[in-house]
């Protein structure tokens, strides 16, 4: 991936002459081009076969979900409140504080529908969906 950055890089400098065609030009194009096709292709074809021979353990990933005391949610959290009005440096700070102390021992789901703030800025119906795992796999496929 580096390299097709780096080829990719090099074909956006010479945008800038492209008014100006010469050999400098060409000679990158005749090198890059096929390269960088080239290697999205080997990058695609292995990507494909680590994906098909992907085994997901959901057992597995729901007790380590649950080993974080809910803190995946602590971003959907922050999210909620910005879009409620609270600005970034506030929800930052509410979802912080809960997310330490989930560290310390306390039920971070707890603390946060206890939190006075976070009441006044969310009903019941939207705390619940903060703490859905549904939005967070809303995109994946059935």
């Amino acid at each position: 991936s580096r390299l097709l950055r780096a080829n990719a890089h090099a074909m956006l400098e010479s945008v800038t002459t492209w008014h100006e065609r010469d050999l400098t030009n060409s000679s990158l194009e005749r090198i890059v081009f096929p390269d960088s096709c080239h290697l999205a292709d080997f990058m695609l074809v292995r990507l494909t076969r680590i994906l098909q021979g992907l085994v997901v353990f959901k057992d597995n990933m729901a007790k380590n979900l649950r080993l974080m005391g809910d803190l995946v949610f602590s971003e959907h959290l922050m999210s909620a409140l910005i879009l409620k009005g609270l600005g970034r440096r506030e929800a930052y700070k509410i979802a912080q504080k809960h997310a330490a102390a989930t560290w310390e021992g306390a039920d971070f789901k707890t603390g946060v529908t206890s939190d006075p703030q976070v009441q006044a800025a969310l009903n019941a119906e939207e705390l619940e969906e903060v703490f859905s795992l549904a939005h967070h796999l809303r995109n994946a496929p059935r």
